[in-house]
């Protein structure tokens, strides 16, 4: 069986929100997991959701002890479980991903970075992602081993301001007690399972943090239509993809895990979930925030929007 949990911890720091509730509704996009990974078999199934609130807690990754936050700091944290039985394709495992927004964006960082001697037992990280796309301000992962027979697990680390994100798969025999037990190497397929969650899980991060949907509500004009904007807590404005593209005539195709490709006319603009990134053919365009995704729509930064789609964001 294969499992994923989902532990988001809020580090907040207005106790009039009520986060518990602000962290549920935002965290409700991760049941698009189970619908992507039907295509690897069987679909996942929700097993349980969990709230945890405390005033401080020891900082445990993958089991192992890295630090305690401030005793000044809240906690909040949801849990989703999700399981899905083995194939005779895809070996069964357990897939974990933590995601932690602090009040502090710098002790966040130094929690998360796998590259400080706190952290003991990593393995060996390299900067970036499994695809190679970017993933919040910083990303590091544990890339394959000489002997990709013998690899049975893998990780990803994802940094964007307050939030991080913490994934890993591990593998499990398909049957413990045989003489040989039927291990099998990783699949691209699980490195994709595992990027696509920790996007999720950053997106709905960020969004959580910002309560993206009380944001103030912003008026832009893209040709002649007149369409709503959001304005984050910087001044940064995000607009919606779908319907930015529709006031221009162009299309939004979906690839699989997250990835997107936008077309006006013959331009091509490729993004993906929770990047700070859009490509247009060799060029690249930096964001100042990543692409988030609220489960039905795509929403990108204006600026950054208008000079890859070669259109004017008024």
């Amino acid at each position: 069986m294969i499992s994923l949990v989902i532990l988001i911890a809020v580090l907040a720091a207005d106790p009039q929100v009520p986060l518990a509730e602000r962290l549920k509704n935002y965290s409700q996009n991760a049941r698009d997991i189970p619908t992507f990974a039907q295509v690897e078999g069987e679909p996942l199934t929700v097993d349980r959701e969990l709230i945890l609130h405390s005033d401080s807690y020891l900082y445990q990754r993958y089991g192992e002890l890295v630090g305690a936050t401030p005793r000044s700091v809240r906690v909040i944290s949801v849990s989703h479980s999700f399981a899905r039985s083995s194939t005779t394709e895809y070996a069964a495992g357990n897939l974990r991903l933590d995601t932690s927004i602090y009040s502090d964006a710098k002790f966040g960082r130094l929690m998360a970075d796998p590259t400080m001697a706190m952290v003991s037992r990593i393995g060996a990280y390299r900067v970036g992602t499994f695809s190679g796309c970017g993933l919040g301000e910083v990303s590091w992962f544990t890339a394959p081993t000489t002997r990709p027979d013998l690899d049975r697990h893998h990780k990803l680390i994802a940094v964007d301001g307050k939030v991080s994100v913490h994934a890993g798969l591990s593998l499990q025999p398909s049957d413990p007690n045989a003489i040989d037990p039927g291990w099998r190497p990783l699949t691209k397929v699980d490195y994709s399972v595992t990027e696509y969650a920790a996007r999720l899980a950053l997106s709905n991060g960020l969004m959580a943090e910002m309560d993206f949907q009380r944001l103030q509500n912003v008026g832009v004009r893209i040709a002649d239509a007149a369409i709503v904007g959001k304005r984050s807590p910087e001044g940064n404005v995000f607009v919606p993809l779908r319907r930015t593209l529709r006031a221009v005539a162009g299309r939004l195709s979906a690839n699989d895990w997250g990835f997107y490709t936008a077309t006006v006319g013959s331009r091509k603009v490729a993004l993906v979930i929770a990047s700070r990134e859009l490509v247009v053919g060799e060029k690249r365009i930096t964001l100042p925030l990543p692409v988030l995704f609220d489960g039905t729509e795509l929403w990108v930064e204006k600026y950054g929007l208008a000079s890859a789609l070669g259109i004017e964001i008024r």
